[in-house]
């Protein structure tokens, strides 16, 4: 398990329901602001960071949502409610971003 790959990330709810969504630039693929653990970092730490670096947004607190090992990444999400939607400021890893119900994201 000590190759295992750890990655962590924030689902951000706004108070209207909808999530925020973000368009990687490099394959086209919509995700949540998430990326990989650095060393001496816990996910809810590496999950606040990546949130920073790829929308600008800071998170209070956070809840753990769902845990994903698979095919030797262990990935974990966190969930996080906003006060209200705002605009990502984007840090080149994406190009796009959409607030969506969750209902809805199978489309995108």
């Amino acid at each position: 398990m000590s190759d295992m790959v750890r990655a962590a990330g924030v689902m951000i709810t706004a108070v209207s329901g909808r999530v925020l969504l973000l368009k990687r630039a490099d394959t086209g693929q919509w995700s949540f602001p998430f990326g990989h653990v650095e060393a001496g970092e816990t996910a809810m730490e590496a999950a606040k960071r990546e949130c920073f670096e790829e929308v600008g947004y800071l998170c209070g607190s956070l809840v753990p949502h769902t845990r994903r090992i698979k095919d030797g990444v262990d990935a974990q999400t966190f969930a996080h409610m906003a006060e209200e939607e705002f605009v990502p400021k984007l840090n080149g890893e994406h190009s796009a971003h959409c607030w969506i119900m969750p209902e809805d994201a199978i489309d995108v």
